[in-house]
């Protein structure tokens, strides 16, 4: 039987071909075409069978063409017309013979760089495409990675002792729609009717091989096992006794998420100690991203919970931009113009207190350092521009002018992200005083690296100091 027209949505990507006679589109099921000409009245798509369908690529002509297209699209994209003074066409010639040398695609890569890079502009990025793989499915791309058990762990006589194990937040378990906790953790461990490991504990045994005894130590042993059970034979350190526990192994990336979002929960913990240490409330905020719903959230998580504290640290540092600025600082923004209470409902027992609601009337420290970027730098300007806010760390990356990332080329990478769009204000002109230069913080403080590894932050010590003499010497 003939299949079902297929529906054809606005949101899909179509594209007419070459000799102007049809359109293609791809659905959510397939490829499907119809005539031009049946548009005149109501087009009707037809699916066409893609499975036996190939093409030959050569792939030094593929090469070429992209370099070409990378070279026009910097062109045709770039902020500044004048593509910052360079003589372009000269720039297309210089790199050009670089391309007949290219071998494989991560060469092209390489050429891209030089060339992108003669714009001395940042958020000009250079990846993905159709790189080469020697493996061809999933499980073999997998299969070297080492699993990660969310702990520290140290070799000792017996086996690996078990150092610390990593948690976020127990009131948000749950990050970015995935759920953040070690496979050592009580909390993973108890749903499968187990007792969690603690620190102290030995890991004597995987799968029932000696970890002392494996190649490569516990990493041999946890080759390609992300996903996988594994059974953990551990000498428990209150006991002595040997039990068998059974847990799930994440990737490495899983395992740098838990760690990072086990920095974010302890920094918000001792932010707030040291507040209470010095007689006054506080809010934290960190913003990992300003990058849509993600960024968003903790925005909200971390700003409405401590909208009426003394004070607020917002923290952009390792932020990696996105988009939400405007909406941060038109929060921020908010004035308390008058005050209300009733007889049984107040500030103190769930009432708003004034107007604007969700004003926020204490003060506020930013906290930034290199490794902040892009819109984590706009918010950052924005925050010292519109004085809402004292800026403390380290000089930013230096992106200020921005980008869509939209100037693909055929094999789906990026030949040189084209900066697109030009920021400006009356006070620091075109790149906002921050492209290539960065925002400069009110008071410099650089964390050491090995005191930073023992868990000192003297960034964030330094922002509620300062909070505190704002707040001492607040007269309104």
């Amino acid at each position: 039987p003939t299949p079902p027209p297929t529906p054809v949505h606005a949101n899909h990507d179509c594209s007419i071909s070459s000799d102007y006679t049809s359109i293609y589109c791809e659905t959510f099921s397939g490829f499907s075409f119809a005539p031009v000409d049946s548009f005149s009245g109501s087009p009707t798509f037809e699916e066409f069978d893609t499975e036996d369908m190939f093409t030959i690529v050569h792939p030094r002509l593929e090469w070429m063409n992209m370099y070409g297209d990378s070279w026009r699209m910097l062109r045709d994209y770039f902020y500044d017309k004048n593509m910052h003074g360079l003589d372009w066409e000269s720039i297309y010639e210089k790199y050009l013979p670089l391309v007949d040398r290219v071998n494989v695609r991560e060469e092209l890569d390489d050429v891209f760089k030089q060339m992108a890079g003669e714009l001395s502009a940042l958020h000009v990025f250079v990846y993905g495409g159709e790189y080469r793989s020697v493996f061809s499915d999933q499980v073999m791309k997998t299969i070297n990675k080492v699993a990660k058990l969310g702990a520290n762990l140290k070799t000792m006589d017996r086996g690996m002792e078990v150092q610390k194990i990593y948690e976020g937040d127990p009131d948000f378990p749950v990050h970015d729609h995935t759920a953040t906790y070690s496979p050592l953790s009580h909390v993973t461990l108890s749903r499968s009717g187990q007792i969690g490991i603690v620190p102290g504990d030995i890991i004597t045994h995987i799968n029932g091989e000696h970890v002392l005894a494996i190649p490569g130590g516990l990493s041999g042993a946890l080759r390609g096992m992300a996903g996988r059970s594994v059974k953990l034979s551990v000498e428990k350190v209150e006991t002595g006794e040997n039990v068998d526990v059974i847990t799930v192994p994440i990737t490495g990336a899983a395992d740098d998420d838990l760690r990072y979002t086990h920095w974010e929960y302890q920094t918000t913990v001792k932010a707030k100690q040291l507040a209470t240490e010095k007689n006054f409330k506080v809010g934290y905020i960190h913003l990992r991203s300003m990058s849509g719903a993600k960024a968003e959230n903790a925005f909200a998580r971390g700003f409405f919970g401590d909208y009426d504290k003394q004070g607020m640290i917002i923290d952009v540092r390792n932020n990696h931009g996105g988009n939400i600025d405007s909406w941060i600082l038109d929060a921020l923004q908010r004035k308390a113009w008058m005050y209300w209470e009733s007889r049984n409902s107040d500030i103190t027992n769930g009432g708003l207190g004034w107007d604007e609601q969700f004003a926020f009337r204490g003060k506020i420290v930013v906290l930034m350092n290199e490794h902040t970027a892009s819109d984590g730098e706009g918010f950052s300007r924005g925050m010292k521009t519109l004085n809402l806010g004292t800026l403390v760390g380290t000089r930013t990356w230096g992106g200020g002018i921005w980008l869509s990332s939209d100037n693909r080329l055929v094999d789906g990478g990026l030949g040189g992200s084209a900066p697109e769009v030009g920021t400006y204000n009356d006070e620091w002109g075109w790149g906002l005083g921050v492209e290539n230069m960065g925002v400069e913080p009110d008071v410099v403080v650089d964390n050491d690296p090995h005191a930073a590894y023992r868990g000192e932050d003297a960034q964030l010590e330094k922002g509620i100091e300062i909070l505190k003499e704002m707040i001492e010497s607040d007269t309104d």
